[in-house]
């Protein structure tokens, strides 16, 4: 399989490119999600924006 010998080795070397377009399909999918933490922060801005405008 692959000229690579042993199925050992073939096996190995599908599975690190597998794993490399799992990376890739990850990165893509979360490119520019915020963090939870980041999330938060944003939302209690905004509550306190809005209450100074009602002022």
């Amino acid at each position: 399989m692959l000229g690579l010998g042993d199925w050992g080795v073939s096996l190995a070397y599908l599975l690190m490119l597998a794993s490399a377009a799992l990376c890739v399909i990850y990165g893509f999918i979360n490119w520019n999600k915020p963090s939870p933490e980041e999330e938060i922060k944003e939302i209690a801005e905004e509550e306190e924006w809005e209450k100074g405008e009602i002022k």
